[in-house]
């Protein structure tokens, strides 16, 4: 009913449709499926906003052909444009940072390429009253680690179900292949190789790798995480 009524609304009042993160939804298939439904019924234009280069690898044949995807790359800030936006920031607030701070805090939002990352370590500071190096530090752990947490925690039951099947099968030193996921879940090997797909190409935390031994040992696709420091993370929250 919510979707018929979306969609009467939006026939009504045609408008962009745009939407931020697209891949930090809870259940990343479904709103394909319904931004799909919505563009066959009001052809309006969609914008999908990710941080992931592979977004659209990971999408259903269905979904790509329908929604005619585009992929538009946007550069992530310079060092140069976030120390701009840092100083017009403090300024709207009357406030400022000694300079060796601002380059600091600057530094490390560089490597996120985030402008989000560098306000909330300017807020803190001067909230704090904190500018030591250890402080801005800390800080940033604290934002990396609660980021993991509300991403991992917000993907689908079936995906967590997935990774926790991953981790296992590392914990026991098996070398982890769709066929071993399977013998301690019951799912279709489509539908799997489906997830796995998502789990690498979308949320870029586990890579695969296909290896050939010939006739007689045929060819078979391993996983693993992306490193170690990921699968402890997500082992603390996944249990």
């Amino acid at each position: 009913r919510l979707l018929t009524a979306t969609i009467q609304e939006i026939n009504k009042n045609p408008r962009p449709l745009i939407i931020d993160e697209i891949d930090r939804a809870r259940n990343l298939r479904d709103v394909m499926q319904i931004l799909n439904t919505i563009y066959r019924e009001t052809h309006i234009p969609i914008i999908l906003i990710t941080n992931k280069k592979e977004f659209l690898d990971g999408l259903e044949e269905d979904v790509k052909l329908t929604l005619f995807l585009e992929r538009i790359n946007f550069p992530t800030y310079t060092n140069h444009q976030l120390y701009d936006i840092l100083n017009y920031r403090l300024k709207l607030a009357e406030a400022d940072l000694p300079e060796e701070v601002k380059q600091h805090i600057v530094g490390y939002s560089t490597r996120e390429g985030s402008a989000r990352i560098l306000l909330n370590l300017a807020f803190k500071t001067l909230q704090e009253s904190n500018t030591s190096p250890q402080f801005i530090q800390n800080l940033m752990k604290t934002y990396r680690d609660e980021d993991w947490k509300e991403f991992i925690n917000g993907i689908p039951h079936l995906e967590k179900k997935i990774l926790r099947i991953i981790i296992d099968l590392e914990k026991e030193n098996i070398t982890i292949t769709p066929p071993e996921i399977r013998k301690r879940f019951d799912i279709s090997p489509s539908r799997l190789s489906q997830i796995i797909t998502i789990l690498e190409h979308n949320y870029g935390v586990i890579e695969t790798k296909t290896t050939n031994l010939g006739r007689k040992g045929g060819r078979f696709r391993t996983i693993n995480f992306i490193n170690q420091k990921e699968m402890q993370m997500v082992d603390k929250i996944i249990v």
